[in-house]
């Protein structure tokens, strides 16, 4: 759509922060005012609509989508959103390290078994295999992954569905949110294999677009994650 406004600011209101264009509060596309609960996710927000153009084009704010989707989204579908995410406990990336290529091993083993070792000091036990079946992990990992989930607060909760979604582990932004680990280790953990590949095959204009816009998102569900 076409920009309608000249500023962008971030401004104090009732319980948190709100972003003003022009003086009138944004809101979600389900009509809901966009409530914020801290300062630095209202200015962050703001700076999205102030960097638009003559256009303002959503793909460029994904602050602002994050937001908007807790409040249009999640908030209304908490469980599922929950259930869906937790079940990563269970299928997690790094459950599944390759066999072949040895050399794509070794650097899996290399990121991922430091990790995996901190988190069974922690009590997550998780089991890996090199085989193409699936492997049972012990019965209580799901309903924990589910009980840390449903501490989160909304907005916590659409960025940590995305990065658990867009890394293909529970663990690595558990990681990330217990400041484990950050996230050029989490986007290096969780995409080892296609820069592996990018290294063995050559360049690949589709592949590293691809790549480049799965670390953008994990980037950005991780500034949402920080900014809250």
């Amino acid at each position: 759509m076409k920009r309608f406004y000249k500023a962008a600011t971030a401004s104090e209101a009732e319980g948190g922060w709100q972003v003003l264009l022009d003086g009138r509060a944004v809101k979600t596309p389900g009509k809901l005012a966009l409530a914020l609960p801290t300062e630095g996710l209202a200015a962050a927000i703001a700076a999205e609509w102030a960097a638009q153009g003559e256009m303002v084009v959503p793909d460029t704010m994904p602050l602002t989508q994050y937001a908007c989707s807790a409040l249009d989204r999640v908030a209304p579908a908490r469980a599922q959103v929950i259930d869906q995410a937790s079940g990563y406990a269970e299928t997690d990336l790094m459950a599944y390290p390759t066999d072949e290529p040895a050399a794509l091993r070794v650097e899996q083993d290399a990121v991922w078994l430091p990790l995996l070792t901190e988190l069974r000091d922690l009590g997550w036990d998780l089991k890996q295999t090199g085989g193409l079946m699936a492997i049972d992990q012990d019965p209580d990992i799901r309903p924990r992954a589910k009980a840390w989930l449903e501490a989160k607060s909304d907005m916590a909760l659409t960025a940590l569905a995305s990065l658990i979604e867009t890394s293909g582990s529970f663990f690595l932004a558990y990681a990330l949110a217990e400041g484990l680990r950050d996230i050029e280790a989490l986007v290096q953990a969780c995409t080892l294999e296609e820069q592996f590949n990018l290294k063995a095959w050559g360049s690949d204009e589709e592949a590293e677009q691809l790549l480049a816009r799965r670390e953008a998102d994990l980037r950005s569900a991780a500034q949402m994650l920080d900014l809250l």
